[in-house]
């Protein structure tokens, strides 16, 4: 019995894995014939469906400028995906709404965010966001109340736990410390109030400053605009996916007139931002030969936990002397 049912589980896992790649291979080649120039399809390709090319000039463009995370995919372009069940997600969050209508509604949700990850090729950056998208969604219809390092804890260490050597895996590193720093120092105190742009620039600095050392020590370099440079680019491209995702669905759904049309603005939009990036990398070039090793890295880490923990017993002592 056991031997039939893992039979059953591997022919439904690979039919599942065969229908996102015809869907992947499908919507590569309605991309490919829509009217977009060669960089444009090249980035829309890496924005969407994660099919990128790392020694092309575009590839090389982003890494120059310190915002080469833009086109791996992760947790940006699924959170960008998954706003598009803001409905379902929304009545999942509804106290008085019916429970098998939230059991339907996170089930709908959750099979079609794992699939757009298989049909993107299943990333480890992008299966560590939709690990903790899954445990978010299932958190709010339980009434769990985890907040952003919980299920970051909880998501990484079943990752690890079903796949140990995805802890080798650069965008999982990467993505998973970007993460860590949203989640100890971009987000706290917030609250759900304050200045979006202020947290905005919060979450942007925290990421760059987690992310800095692994850097510097697989790659070499060092970006000193990389912090300003990711805030436009990534408010810049988060219009574009959306654009991308728009463009998707008119080439199933609405005239070719209408693809047309969101063809040629995106290849003007990716025309700006192209451009935008090679004039930093000419105006700063960023530094390169920088040997960072494994020991330097723990330390650093070691330094943040630290300013994180004194800065998390202050404030806990602030609130502490201020109910006093």
């Amino acid at each position: 019995m056991p031997i039939m049912f893992i039979a059953c589980l591997n022919s439904y896992v690979d039919f599942v894995l065969d229908a996102a790649h015809l869907v992947r291979d499908s919507i590569a080649v309605r991309l490919s014939s829509c009217g977009l120039s060669d960089e444009a399809l090249e980035q829309v390709l890496a924005f969407t469906l994660g099919i990128r090319d790392n020694h092309s000039e575009i590839a090389s463009l982003y890494r120059q400028a310190g915002v080469s995370h833009v086109l791996a995919l992760s947790g940006l372009h699924l959170g960008i995906f998954c706003t598009l069940f803001l409905p379902a997600i929304y009545m999942v969050r509804q106290v008085w709404g019916p429970m098998w209508q939230r059991m339907l509604a996170v089930s709908a949700v959750l099979f079609l965010t794992w699939f757009y990850v298989l049909i993107a090729g299943a990333p480890m950056s992008m299966v560590r966001a939709a690990t903790m998208f899954s445990i978010a969604l299932v958190s709010a219809l339980s009434y769990w109340r985890w907040n952003m390092l919980q299920v970051w804890l909880v998501s990484v260490m079943l990752i690890l736990i079903v796949s140990p050597r995805s802890l080798m895996d650069i965008g999982f590193q990467l993505s998973s410390v970007a993460v860590m720093g949203i989640a100890t120092f971009g987000v706290r105190g917030n609250n759900g109030g304050g200045n979006v742009c202020w947290q905005w620039l919060r979450i942007g600095f925290w990421c760059q400053v987690f992310t800095m050392p692994l850097v510097a020590h697989y790659f070499g370099t060092f970006v000193p605009h990389a912090f300003l440079t990711s805030l436009f680019v990534t408010t810049y491209t988060t219009a574009v996916i959306y654009m991308c995702f728009l463009l998707l669905l008119s080439l199933f759904i609405f005239p070719s007139a209408v693809s047309f049309f969101l063809a040629q603005s995106i290849n003007g939009l990716l025309w700006i931002q192209t451009g935008f990036l090679r004039v930093m990398t000419n105006l700063c070039p960023p530094f390169s030969g920088i040997a960072f090793s494994w020991w330097c890295v723990a330390l650093y880490y070691i330094c943040l936990a630290l300013l994180f923990f004194v800065t998390n017993e202050t404030r806990g002592q602030g609130e502490t002397d201020g109910v006093g």
